[in-house]
């Protein structure tokens, strides 16, 4: 590598010169430059970046090296803090996931002490930086990803300048920074429920949807004897409309079969007296932990039962997958371990899709076609109160013209993003740009793919449209 004086760096808009020492990184010696550095590092660690494209499972790997490396910095001492990228990445860049593109990451990193944070959804952080020990900065094109180390024709340069340095962080430490929201409380609920197939299974199958309500509200009180509230049961079934007598009697009905079909609960009943339920099936370490904001904002009433249903596995599933947060399983294998059918976990993940709880990358068709298709990836998005999704939509209503909105949301729900507001806000842009008549023309080749198609995103549909003549 040649050394040189750095003359000249923009920041924050302005040009200001520096003495420094510039080294040219050559493509395939990004990955060993940045090892190298991060190992020398003394202090500190800063590290600003746009697609940090880990994949846990790979652990040979050099993005998987590079954050080990990171997590070594930290615990010898170093102090390491890491600001990713949250926004969707619509161009799909170096074969990144279009869903949730740094959450593998973010939660190594978090779960390594690491300071790792997003910046705030709306900023977009395109930076590729790396400052250690407040002098030696490695910056260029380069994202930490498999495609930038090995197939790309990247640039990059090594400076050592304090004073670039410290100019470079000052402008970069400006950008906001989030966290993904805390879930906050959640209600263990047992494993052995989701497992049994005369449980869970034959509920789903039944359908018995107010069971498995019923038995959810209950999971949600204190262990010991319930004392049961019929009027606070009757307002989360959304069922207080009816006399009192009337709601009583639908809701014993249901405790009738959680006590002699499904063996879940004992009831105890006098003639008009709050009803006395002992929960049956023993909370274990093995349990799914469902937020109790699931209930607060109106969730279970909400998401259609299969929603609800596949709600519960997906948070099982990925609390103990290994490339956390992401899960995945064959989607035969999914129905046969949680007693019901293909078609129905299908309905739960279009219903959790549509109402942006969750993240699909779907397989793609092997060497024998879509029937040798790889097992989908499936991301959490955390809840979010549906009033205030609703609230902004009246806002985009009424700066767009509430025609042009629903135009969105329609091309969205064919991608299953209903409920993405970015997404829309980008279709409705779209629409100003080129015109209604291309957003139907993409729509339609959009509309003919299979709904399990991997294409049918909303990556694919913007690029769609960008594409058209």
């Amino acid at each position: 590598m040649k050394k040189a004086l750095l003359a000249l760096a923009i920041l924050a808009g302005s040009a200001w010169a520096y003495q420094g020492d510039v080294q040219n990184i050559p493509p395939r010696e990004y990955f060993e430059t940045v090892q190298r550095e991060i190992s020398k590092a003394k202090t500190s660690i800063s590290l600003y970046m746009y697609l940090f494209s880990l994949q846990p499972y790979e652990s040979q790997s050099e993005v998987f090296l590079l954050a080990q490396a990171l997590k070594k910095a930290h615990d010898t001492g170093v102090k390491v803090e890491v600001v990713l990228d949250q926004n969707y990445d619509f161009t799909g860049e170096e074969g990144a996931s279009v869903e949730a593109k740094n959450l593998a990451a973010y939660t190594y990193l978090r779960k390594s002490g690491i300071s790792v944070y997003f910046d705030d959804a709306e900023t977009y952080t395109h930076a590729k930086a790396l400052i250690i020990d407040g002098e030696t900065m490695i910056t260029g094109s380069s994202n930490w990803s498999r495609a930038a180390f090995e197939l790309n024709e990247e640039t990059n340069v090594l400076v050592r300048s304090k004073d670039a340095a410290r100019d470079m962080l000052k402008t970069l430490q400006a950008i906001k920074r989030e966290e993904p929201p805390n879930s906050g409380p959640a209600v263990p609920v047992p494993a052995g429920f989701l497992l049994d197939n005369e449980l869970f299974g034959r509920m789903v199958s039944q359908p018995d949807e107010r069971a498995f309500d019923i038995y959810l509200f209950l999971a949600r009180e204190k262990p010991g004897t319930i004392n049961l509230d019929y009027d606070k049961l009757a307002v989360y079934l959304g069922i207080n409309s009816m006399s009192r007598e009337a709601y009583r009697r639908q809701i014993n009905k249901v405790l009738g079969k959680l006590q002699d079909r499904y063996r879940l609960i004992s009831v105890s009943k006098s003639f008009n007296k709050e009803a006395e339920i002992t929960m049956l099936l023993v909370k274990s370490q093995d349990s799914v932990s469902v937020p109790v904001a699931y209930w607060e904002l109106g969730w279970n009433r909400r998401l259609s039962f299969a929603g609800k249903a596949f709600y519960l596995i997906n948070l099982r599933e990925s609390a103990g997958s290994p490339i956390q947060p992401r899960w995945s399983l064959n989607l035969e294998n999914i129905a046969k371990r949680y007693g019901t059918s293909p078609w129905f976990i299908s309905q739960g993940v279009t219903d959790l899709r549509r109402n942006n709880l969750l993240e699909v990358e779907y397989g793609q068709a092997g060497e024998n076609g879509p029937g040798d298709r790889a097992p989908n990836v499936y991301t959490s998005n955390p809840l979010y109160d549906p009033k205030e999704l609703g609230k902004k939509l009246e806002d985009l209503k009424k700066q767009y013209g509430a025609a042009k909105v629903e135009r969105a949301q329609s091309a969205a729900s064919l991608v299953y993003e209903d409920s993405y507001l970015h997404g829309i806000k980008q279709l409705i842009e779209l629409e100003d740009r080129y015109g209604m008549e291309r957003i139907a023309r993409a729509t339609k080749i959009l509309g003919a793919k299979s709904g399990d198609n991997p294409k049918r995103t909303i990556g694919y549909l913007i690029r769609t449209i960008q594409d058209l003549k």
